[in-house]
């Protein structure tokens, strides 16, 4: 789900999702679009976390720590930078 491909105005907050577990990551995303935000994702995997950060400006994330077993720390400072 990419905000830029649902047409969602550029006031919404552009919200990323990442998250392993397939159907949280889905609820997630579908309710956050549900109240009107601009989604990006679910992001399963550490690379297209990764690949989704990287050069985008977000409002808020919701970030599994550990995704597919490896910590998401590097995900995570990518958002800060």
């Amino acid at each position: 789900m990419d905000s830029e491909n649902l047409g969602l105005t550029d006031a919404a907050f552009r919200i990323l999702v990442i998250e392993d577990h397939a159907a949280l990551g889905r609820f997630i995303a579908a309710s956050l679009a549900s109240a009107g935000w601009a989604v990006v994702g679910p992001f399963s995997d550490p690379v297209s976390a990764m690949q989704a950060v990287n050069g985008r400006q977000f409002d808020f994330a919701v970030l599994d720590r550990v995704l597919r077993g490896e910590e998401a720390f590097a995900v995570a400072e990518a958002l800060l930078a």
